[in-house]
């Protein structure tokens, strides 16, 4: 009974040193967890160790832990694709993109003096200056790192201000361009890319980004008083997402078309009550996949189809409050058209080019149009 009565009475330092003992090894399993990490990495570099430049250059950065991203079209398609080796890449630049709050660590960390660093910068509204491209050159070879700057529910890479020799063309930082949130793997050399290589290259074809017009949005509020509606936005935000997820899936190019174009750029969102949202597709990569998926689908299900394969088609979604309508967009020219039916008469909507944008923070094609 002493002995226990000794416990209860002393049981907040019992417990005290039983968490101070946990936690001293817990940080010891942790130190050595991350020791031996840090020592496989080492062994790794060490057995892929090539006299490339661009090892040479990656030998210096890889070290300080800045989780480089391999996301240069040409390059992923060299080594993942064509299977080649990474030394006998020939080629003046390769790019890495590296997320924007690693950046300050890593120029303040960044010990190449052998190397010529170039910076790309910004200065943005909020007085405040962003690095967007660092350029690490080294015997006539540039390891480029694209900075991505986190913007709603994917990264925005900015385009490049600083002059660069004329033979060398940008993947990334030729334009504002997007890049989709990914699952990554890790290379031989230690850096990573994406697991999926061929569908990042897919969509990197139609990754140049334009932002809403955010003056015009801010004008029809102020002026003409049309405001985004809140329970319109959280009726459709979910199925407009569930369409690009399963088009992404698919591969199939989309973009936003007709009202929901038009509410994008206006209102940087949707037209205030609209009732239904419009997106357009490319005729020729239509395949019963499409409708195999919203056939039943429980968040967007299709409704009805209308017009044929290679002649007006047109798939109405709906939620069981909203419409959302598919358009095929068939090839005629240096052009493009869609067919769609009012009071039972066929008209044309032509489609001239389009980009990526952003609407519902989902990154959806838009495109600039006329019609006839």
């Amino acid at each position: 009974m002493g002995l226990i009565r000794l416990l209860y009475q002393n049981k907040s330092v019992i417990l005290f040193c039983l968490f101070t003992y946990i936690l001293f090894w817990l940080t010891i399993a942790t130190f050595q967890q991350s020791t031996h990490r840090s020592k496989n990495q080492q062994l790794r570099r060490l057995k892929y160790r090539s006299n490339s430049t661009f090892s040479i250059i990656l030998d210096d950065l890889l070290p300080l832990k800045v989780n480089l991203l391999l996301i240069d079209p040409y390059v992923l398609q060299y080594l993942f694709i064509g299977q080649f080796s990474f030394d006998k890449l020939e080629k003046e630049l390769i790019t890495f993109g590296i997320i924007d709050e690693f950046v300050e660590n890593f120029l303040q960390t960044f010990q190449g003096n052998n190397f010529s660093i170039n910076i790309s910068k910004n200065d943005l509204s909020n007085h405040k200056i962003s690095t967007d491209h660092i350029f690490i050159e080294y015997q006539q070879k540039i390891i480029h790192l694209a900075v991505l700057h986190e913007y709603k529910s994917f990264y925005l890479i900015e385009e490049n201000t600083i002059s660069l020799s004329t033979n060398i063309q940008l993947s990334y930082g030729d334009t504002l361009r997007a890049v989709e949130r990914t699952e990554i793997a890790v290379h031989e050399y230690s850096f990573f890319y994406p697991r999926d290589v061929s569908h990042f290259l897919w969509l990197y074809e139609t990754s140049k980004f334009l932002h809403c017009n955010q003056v015009l949005a801010n004008r029809m509020e102020n002026e003409f008083h049309l405001y985004q509606n809140a329970s319109q936005l959280n009726l459709t935000a979910v199925p407009m997402r569930n369409i690009a997820y399963a088009l992404n899936k698919l591969k199939k190019h989309y973009w936003l078309a007709g009202g929901t174009l038009l509410g994008w750029y206006r209102h940087c969102g949707l037209i205030p009550f609209t009732q239904d949202a419009d997106f357009g597709l490319f005729a020729e990569e239509y395949d019963e996949n499409i409708r195999n998926y919203f056939l039943g689908n429980p968040i967007t299900y299709l409704w009805g189809a209308l017009g044929l394969v290679n002649d007006s088609l047109e798939f109405r979604l709906y939620t069981g409050r909203f419409t959302l309508d598919l358009f095929w967009a068939y090839r005629e020219g240096d052009h493009r058209w869609c067919g769609y039916q009012v009071q039972r008469a066929k008209f044309r909507e032509i489609f001239i080019r389009y980009s990526f944008g952003s609407l519902h923070g989902q990154l959806e094609i838009v495109n600039s149009l006329d019609e006839c």
